[in-house]
């Protein structure tokens, strides 16, 4: 099968035939240099070889273009002025190579022009005009490209473009080019530890890329930047944009694959008290993996935030919970409504015991709390149980119990001889 040479490998090839022909090829006439109306040098032979190129340019094919725009590059500063005006040709690959030109001569006077390519209809010419203008940046360090810094951000959300924009984004010293190079190129893999810690570095200003990139076609990619996220939440939970991303990352929770589920529910749990709310509305989700995450997100949320108002305000969605038609769901409630341990929470989970399913788990929780208030009911369990594991658990439960009440019982006495 015939191979198929792209765009860019054409122009790479004929540009360096092009300057080996034009160097052994042209004419040896009379150099009669004339100074143009904005000052720059050229012979007439220069000049009409120029223009030769551009005509070849608007109206040759596929490959005589490609070889038009190599010269025309080599034209220098004299092609710059009619290589804006093709800027603006109906021919999307006219336009193409007149960017990819401009930004090989490196003449600022082009960056308002390539500035207005960036929102050309055709990607191609897009990504043309991105990667000129980073190379026009570089050659000119001074030159201003606020303006083109907000357009070639928003070129970072489309696959075809993205690679030009990072790259001219990182010529103008901006970091947002660097965190998705970084995506694209360094988190392909299980082994993509350097991009992870670098990343993970910039924090905060790669939030939103990282965001984007959960959903990528590499499922690695996908992997990695949750990681990111999760590390990036665990070093700064409280950073704007993790706040302002987490709907974000609760949403991409559903139907994903399980390692970008485990590290985003970690990077929710880490933010803490700002995503209660939104957790207690998932708990009512149709999807019943959705309301586990949230009963899991909640409960490792409590375990820190205890006297938290929010926490508090949420205890009684929690507690509606437990009549969840999911089991785990049930369980994680009544580990949250342990670590609450109000008289709400304990109510409900003595309410819980009458639940089979949830009962070694609210003995475990009465044990934990160590409330007197729940001696009867463990010890009725101790006695009529048909399960011996049940029975057992709810004796150690009481012990525990006891053993606490007497031990604060002497204390006070011993506080009061001391008095």
């Amino acid at each position: 099968m015939r191979k198929t040479v792209s765009t860019r490998m054409r122009l790479f090839f004929v540009s360096s035939l092009a300057v080996f022909t034009f160097s052994c090829a042209a004419p040896q006439i009379e150099q009669i240099r004339t100074r143009n109306s904005t000052g720059i040098e050229y012979n007439d032979y220069e000049y009409a070889q120029m223009w030769h190129h551009i005509n070849e340019l608007k109206k040759g094919d596929s490959q005589v273009q490609g070889y038009a725009a190599a010269m025309l590059s080599q034209s220098g500063k004299i092609a710059v002025n009619p290589l804006i005006e093709l800027l603006e040709n109906k021919r999307a690959l006219v336009r193409s190579y007149a960017a990819m030109a401009l930004g090989r001569i490196g003449d600022e006077r082009a960056v308002p022009a390539l500035v207005e390519a960036l929102s050309d209809d055709d990607k191609g010419v897009q990504s043309s005009a991105a990667e000129a203008l980073g190379e026009i940046a570089e050659k000119n360090p001074k030159v201003k490209t606020d303006s083109a810094k907000k357009l070639l951000v928003e070129l970072l959300d489309y696959d075809e473009t993205r690679p030009n924009a990072a790259r001219a984004l990182i010529k103008m010293g901006d970091l947002r080019g660097t965190v998705c190079l970084l995506i694209d190129e360094g988190l392909g893999d299980q082994y993509s530890h350097d991009a992870i810690k670098k990343l993970t570095e910039v924090g905060d200003e790669a939030i939103p890329y990282l965001v984007r990139a959960i959903s990528h076609n590499d499922v690695w990619v996908g992997i990695n930047a949750a990681r990111v996220i999760e590390h990036i939440a665990k070093k700064n939970p409280s950073g704007s944009r993790l706040i302002e991303v987490s709907p974000s990352l609760l949403h991409k929770l559903r139907n994903t694959h399980w390692k970008i589920k485990e590290s985003l529910e970690s990077a929710l749990e880490s933010i803490g008290v700002p995503v209660i709310q939104m957790m207690v509305k998932t708990l009512k989700d149709d999807d019943k993996s959705m309301r586990l995450s949230a009963s899991v997100i909640l409960y490792e949320i409590s375990r820190n935030n205890k006297e938290s108002p929010e926490i508090e305000n949420a205890t009684p969605f929690i507690i509606e919970a437990l009549k969840d038609s999911e089991t785990n769901v049930k369980i994680y409630s009544i580990r949250t409504l342990k670590e609450i341990g109000d008289g709400r929470s304990k109510a409900a989970i003595m309410k819980a015991l009458e639940d089979r399913s949830l009962r070694p788990y609210a003995i475990q929780a009465l044990e934990e709390i160590g409330d007197p208030e729940a001696l009867p009911l463990l010890k009725n369990i101790r006695i009529n149980d048909r399960e011996p594991s049940y029975r057992k658990a709810a004796k150690k439960a009481m012990d525990a119990i006891q053993s606490r009440t007497r031990n604060r019982y002497n204390m006070n006495d011993l506080s009061g001889e001391k008095m």
